[in-house]
């Protein structure tokens, strides 16, 4: 399995993924850092909370009616150092697009050249060939997010300083939502090889982003129709990772939630992929 593992890590650097996902990841940080740019994709917990204090007072949103968004907006000011690890939180849904090319470079590639075949035919399981697969990935990921928030703190420290205190309550602080973010980014690595290895072909990009925006904007459009569907919001993954930002102030019981609906989701995912992986006719 190690020298699988090994094999899939000298291929990606070979090749030019792994250079043009590092490039658009520290294009994304500097920016959001320097311009106030961000990841932000699909529907978050925040656009929920501004729809309830409209409910809340008695604001009627009808079309052409522009009043409600004449904001002033404030200039723009460059996060501090202490200030990124959270900015750059709020918008970690946006590592798993990133991360993409490369989840489809370790596994489906080994599908669409028949490698996979060939791999097996040497005397690898399909369990042994499966795990590796999905350790790669995970560590990817884990990788990713890390890079992600360590440049951010970086890149702003360096324009703007610090601006505070490095004492072990900002640390467990950020690390506590860190590690949170980290489960969640974990549990949809597992479904994204879920569907790897249920289609075994490059349709699986847009399978697997749909997955990840379709959920969220589905429940966010019924709310509309029904509040009981904001109950429903805490199953997607996507919008987890908005949840656990306030996580101290989080109760305990929310918390356990979002851990076990991510172990849910790995389980689920891992144990399907493979039973279909097992069971698969290899080209």
């Amino acid at each position: 399995m190690m020298n699988l593992i090994r094999a899939d890590i000298y291929r990606i650097f070979r090749g030019k993924g792994i250079y043009i996902t590092l490039i658009i990841l520290l294009g994304v940080t500097i920016m959001q850092v320097t311009a106030g740019a961000n990841m932000n994709m699909g529907i978050r917990l925040d656009d929920i909370e501004m729809i309830d204090t409209w409910s809340e007072s008695g604001i009627v949103v009808t079309p052409g009616d522009d009043e409600l968004f004449n904001i002033e907006i404030e200039p723009f000011q460059r996060p501090l150092g202490v200030e990124a690890p959270y900015i750059a939180m709020n918008f970690t849904d946006g590592i798993l697009y990133i991360m993409l090319p490369l989840l489809v470079v370790i596994s489906t590639a080994d599908f669409t050249s028949g490698a996979v075949k060939n791999t097996l035919a040497g005397g690898m399981s399909r369990l042994g060939y499966y795990v590796s697969k999905l350790t790669l990935s995970c560590i990817t990921g884990t990788l990713l997010l890390f890079a992600y928030v360590l440049l951010s703190t970086i890149f702003a420290t360096v324009i703007s300083g610090f601006g505070g205190t490095l004492d072990w309550e900002y640390i467990s602080g950020v690390l506590k939502i860190f590690a949170m973010q980290l489960w969640l980014v974990l549990a949809l690595t597992c479904v994204g090889h879920f569907f790897i290895f249920a289609m075994r072909s490059w349709a699986v990009i847009g399978v697997y982003i749909a997955f990840l925006l379709a959920p969220s904007l589905v429940l966010f459009m019924l709310t509309f129709i029904n509040r009981w569907f904001e109950n429903l919001l805490i199953y997607d993954l996507t919008m987890g990772f908005s949840a656990v930002l306030n996580i101290s102030a989080m109760p305990a019981g929310d918390i356990i939630k979002i851990i076990l609906i991510g172990a849910g989701y790995i389980v689920a995912a891992t144990v399907g992929g493979f039973l279909l992986f097992r069971r698969a006719e290899i080209k």
